[in-house]
């Protein structure tokens, strides 16, 4: 008898469904989760790849020993009235009134069972768990993931139960998945957003010194745009626009960061610098008021403001007052100069600031004569 032959390393191997991505609404919370691992991978430098809806969900290419692992992830968004329980686990869809073998939420995870690398399986909900899937939220390799352990035997006996044509022992067996799987419960999509926020803004911190919440929530907002893209793009085989390698994301991210610490050095300027340029404003005078506004945005994220008003009334103050000084201007009066108007601007906007409770109030918007 011939010897059986090698499977395919993960990085040949054919996915299971390979008719391309469909519309991908309702995959919300699918991203953030990604966005998640994304964090983990740049801060601890454990997984070397997200593989975004290439074989499962995710497939999270792991590298902390020299040797590269593959963990499937199944995510499921989906807010039950009851829990997640062994029946749900093994439920098969029915064609013709038949149960489909391999249909199960549990069969769909083995199934991925294929590649020559090591590989393991994990499973992530927002709802909560029945008592009897509960063993599996423990760690892999812990004494109550032990196959003797009472819970995890009699894990073991309701899913064969139902499961009955389900290989016990082997490499694609329900034992080899039992050990293999951790489950996840990370709850609705806003706390997923906060904790992978929270853990974002710690990386940006020790590594850029960086920490202002509305930076931390643009580099979320970036990290969450590059996984949707690489999940949405439908590429034949070996699909390098899904995988998010760890050196792309990094390169990407510094580049990011700079331009988010220094936006007036990034390609095509900004905004004010070209509203100033339209006004006729000399070259001199927009970089002396580009380094006042920067300052003045450097003091506002270190501190927070708007205690006695809310942000969103001063701001809406600030675009009424901007828009009478529009109408008031005079377009071609030799007096009407630039740095007059704008001067003008900065006066009208330090007599609102004078009328904000000093409890809480922002910096001046003038920080010389």
């Amino acid at each position: 008898m011939p010897p059986a032959s090698k499977p395919p390393s993960i990085h040949a191997l054919v996915p299971l469904e390979s008719g391309g991505t469909t519309a991908r609404s309702g995959f919300m919370y699918q991203d953030h989760i990604a966005v998640s691992f994304c964090v983990e991978m740049l801060a601890e430098r454990r997984i070397e790849a997200i593989w975004c809806e290439v074989h499962d969900d995710l497939t999270l290419i792991w590298n902390d020993t020299g040797v590269q692992e593959v963990e499937f992830v199944q995510v499921k968004s989906d807010r039950r009235d009851s829990l997640w329980s062994p029946a749900v686990l093994c439920h098969r869809d029915k064609k013709d009134k038949a149960e489909v073998k391999g249909s199960s939420m549990l069969e769909r995870s083995l199934a991925h069972a294929k590649c020559q690398e090591p590989h393991r399986f994990r499973i992530i909900t927002a709802a909560d768990v029945h008592s009897d899937l509960r063993v599996l939220m423990h760690e892999r390799g812990t004494p109550q993931r032990h196959r003797d352990h009472p819970d995890a035997r009699a894990l073991f006996d309701k899913i064969t139960g139902v499961l009955q044509d389900l290989p016990a022992d082997g490499p694609g067996g329900l034992r080899f998945w039992l050990d293999s799987v951790l489950w996840e419960v990370r709850g609705v999509e806003e706390a997923v957003r906060n904790t992978t926020t929270v853990k974002l803004s710690g990386f940006l911190h020790d590594f850029f010194d960086m920490s202002a919440p509305d930076q931390v929530r643009e580099v979320y907002d970036f990290l969450l745009h590059a996984v949707e893209q690489s999940a949405a793009v439908r590429v034949p085989p070996p699909f390098d626009a899904k995988k998010l390698p760890l050196h792309r994301v990094l390169s990407e991210l510094k580049a990011k960061i700079q331009a988010l610490k220094h936006p007036y050095s990034a390609a095509g300027g900004n905004p004010l610098r070209r509203a100033l340029t339209r006004m006729g404003m000399a070259e001199m005078d927009i970089e002396h008021v580009l380094q006042e506004h920067a300052e003045h945005m450097a003091t506002v994220r270190r501190q927070a403001f708007f205690s006695g008003k809310d942000a969103a009334s001063v701001f809406r103050e600030v675009e009424a007052l901007l828009h009478r000084l529009r109408l008031e201007y005079k377009p071609g009066s030799a007096e009407e100069t630039p740095m007059v108007r704008y001067v003008r601007c900065l006066k009208a906007l330090e007599a609102l600031h004078a009328t904000l409770p000093a409890d809480g109030r922002p910096p001046s918007p003038i920080f010389a004569e």
